[in-house]
């Protein structure tokens, strides 16, 4: 047999795109030829394109199978089975912030609020995903980590359990946007190339990415996984063995339910465990949701229409996986899953109001600076120029960190107090533009 040509490839890959394209059009909006080819009937017409879009996707698999047969590029090697020890949970599209050194601080209430939320998530007649929200720098991505490292005084043996069989998924919605094809109505096609094509699509590329971070260069059930470039990358990723093109062409196209089941699946043969989904539930943490509030095509059980993340959420509503969202802002989402298949259940994180709280905040932060080093200093709480960063901070802890930081730096430098107190306002600014004026109270003036 030939070597299939790359002509040959990219035919079979065109008319998979262009079956994909026509899926995503409106029924009313097919052309006459295209309902003469596929059925006038809208279910018969959708049912046989993917029909043939299955069809051609076992093609593909073949025609992939014989171009590595053909071109020597089969692994030789006899592939090793993945090793639970070499697995460490990690956070690809989070920003660092200290999660590994600080404590939870003045967060019992919230926790024990997910947690109850959690243990009952099957048992509620709606499906709960929760919505941490927030003004920026409240802490928000810290305490998503914190959920998925199960790393604070208020753990749940089910999340433990999740944490320990790579069960713990993560995501910012910020790095990605969504082709406006996806979610609008009659949108023209001038997106973007590296915008995603569809919504029902993102939470199987996104375990797709996870499983294949987890496992790369290792073989479970037989699979020899590659780490894909992104989640976006995932659309068109292939890797050395023909056994992992066929799993990701097959399950990349899957509805997140299915996909849900395969992830539970392969962690279980991993990490040689038998965990159900109620013992070692999926976790999705999902920050910055703000920025997936743009109103889709998709109408809600409520009068109106769903925006991205109420109608990605509502795709899990079977499955019902712990998932919790991070945001500013979460739009009209409560009021748009009314009616719908989801209760979003809000917890909402404050300032440090007791002194307590941002004097053990502060204190963490210079342990950490001053661990390990042979030089230190004596300080108060009291001294007047952590006083004046305190207060000007507003107790949010982002803003906490950049006057600790300023004022540890100074400390070391032994810089004069007023040009710590005039870098940390420029810092902070330039992180928080709305504070238009800081607060630095003249009786604590230096």
């Amino acid at each position: 047999m030939s070597t299939p040509s790359p002509t040959d490839l990219e035919a079979v890959q065109k008319e998979i795109q262009d079956i994909k394209t026509l899926q995503e059009k409106d029924f009313d909006d097919w052309t006459k030829v295209e309902k003469r080819k596929y059925g006038m009937n809208e279910n018969v017409a959708y049912q046989q394109l993917s029909e043939e879009k299955w069809q051609l996707n076992e093609i593909l698999n073949i025609l992939l199978r014989n171009q590595q047969q053909q071109a020597g590029n089969l692994s030789v090697e006899t592939p090793k089975n993945f090793d639970p020890n070499s697995y460490e949970l990690d956070f690809p599209f989070f920003q660092a912030n200290g999660v590994t050194y600080l404590s939870v601080i003045a967060r019992k209430g919230q926790f024990d609020k997910i947690n109850a939320i959690v243990t009952g998530r099957t048992s509620e007649p709606k499906y709960q995903p929760i919505v941490v929200s927030g003004s920026r720098g409240i802490g928000k991505t810290f305490m998503l980590k914190k959920i998925g490292m199960q790393d604070h005084p208020h753990k749940l043996d089910a999340l433990e359990n999740s944490k320990k069989c790579g069960r713990v998924v993560s995501f910012d919605c910020s790095t990605m946007t969504f082709a406006k094809k996806a979610y609008e109505a009659n949108a023209m096609d001038m997106d973007q190339k590296d915008m995603f094509p569809s919504l029902e699509q993102f939470f199987p590329c996104l375990l797709i990415f996870f499983l294949c971070r987890m496992f790369d260069g290792y073989t479970v059930d037989g699979i020899l996984f590659k780490k894909a470039g992104g989640v976006y990358k995932v659309l068109s990723h292939q890797g050395h063995q023909t056994k992992f093109n066929e799993w990701i062409n097959k399950w990349r196209e899957k509805p997140v339910d299915a996909c849900i089941e395969e992830y539970i699946r392969l962690t279980n043969i991993a990490f040689d465990k038998n965990f159900s989904a109620k013992d070692a539930p999926l976790v999705f943490l999902l920050d910055e949701v703000q920025q997936w509030t743009h109103v889709t095509k998709f109408k809600s059980k409520k009068d109106g229409y769903h925006t991205i993340i109420s109608k990605l959420l509502t795709l899990l509503a079977n499955s019902r996986p712990v998932c919790v969202c991070a945001g500013t802002s979460i739009g009209k989402l409560f009021e748009i899953t009314d009616k719908s298949a989801i209760k979003p259940i809000s917890v909402d994180l404050e300032t440090f109001s007791k002194k307590e709280d941002y004097e053990l905040f502060w204190k963490e932060l210079t342990d950490h600076e001053l661990k390990g080093k042979p030089d230190s200093f004596e300080y108060s709480m009291d001294d007047a120029d952590v006083l004046a960063l305190i207060y000007a901070s507003y107790q949010i802890p982002r803003i906490l960190w950049i006057a600790h930081r300023e004022w540890f730096n100074g400390k070391k430098k032994d810089l004069k107090k007023e040009l710590v107190l005039q870098t940390f306002e420029r810092r902070a600014r330039g992180y928080y533009p709305e504070m238009s004026k800081l607060l630095i109270n003249k009786e604590y003036s230096v």
